[in-house]
């Protein structure tokens, strides 16, 4: 799924969430992705492989793109008595959590680029205790980025994230760290066997 920003720009959500769910479709079948690939990991490489930089990309992604792609793509393994109600069940909520993942981080990019340049966080920790901070200021409750802060997901992403949103508005072809390694993953999965 390559499309330009001015492409993706000119299309309608529905368009472009089509589009993203036959995105990972293909991915999945791509990258053969089989029952056992099923879980976050391998269902978040789907995702990050799909992402557009569109206004609110990740907060009006509705979860039952991922389940509806898995479910064309494994329609044999989703159709068997192995799988009940509770394997699709989980597949949704490993789908909404990563897709709830993604729209915060992309929300607290827009706010932390909302700042001056002088005024913006320089490290994962203290954008982490901005972001709560903002998130607290506005009524809202951050439970959701407390639940983040393990040490891996602090605060990084958001001013990495940020960088390379300044250097695409900048014209410069650049891609999010998730999004390549999804490429490379799906570039690896593709070569022939030896």
């Amino acid at each position: 799924m390559n499309m330009t920003q001015t492409n993706i720009m000119a299309q309608s959500p529905s368009e472009i969430y089509a589009k993203a769910g036959d995105a990972i479709f293909k991915y999945m079948a791509d990258c053969k992705y089989d029952e056992s690939m099923l879980w976050e990991y391998y269902l978040g490489l789907a995702l990050a492989y799909v992402y557009q930089p569109h206004p609110r990309f990740w907060r009006d992604f509705n979860a039952d793109i991922v389940v509806n792609a898995v479910s064309r793509y494994q329609s044999h393994y989703l159709s068997t008595p192995v799988a009940s109600d509770e394997t699709v069940n989980s597949i949704r909520e490993v789908a909404h959590w990563l897709v709830q993942l993604h729209a915060f981080h992309e929300f607290a990019e827009e706010i932390i680029a909302e700042l001056p340049v002088a005024e913006r966080p320089e490290k994962p920790e203290s954008a982490a205790e901005w972001v709560c901070a903002a998130l607290e200021g506005e009524g809202l409750e951050p439970e959701f980025f407390k639940r983040l802060q393990d040490g891996f997901r602090s605060g990084g992403w958001e001013l990495t994230a940020i960088k390379h949103l300044n250097q695409l508005r900048a014209a410069a072809c650049i891609a999010l760290p998730s999004h390549s390694m999804a490429r490379i993953y799906r570039k690896h999965a593709m070569r022939p066997a030896d």
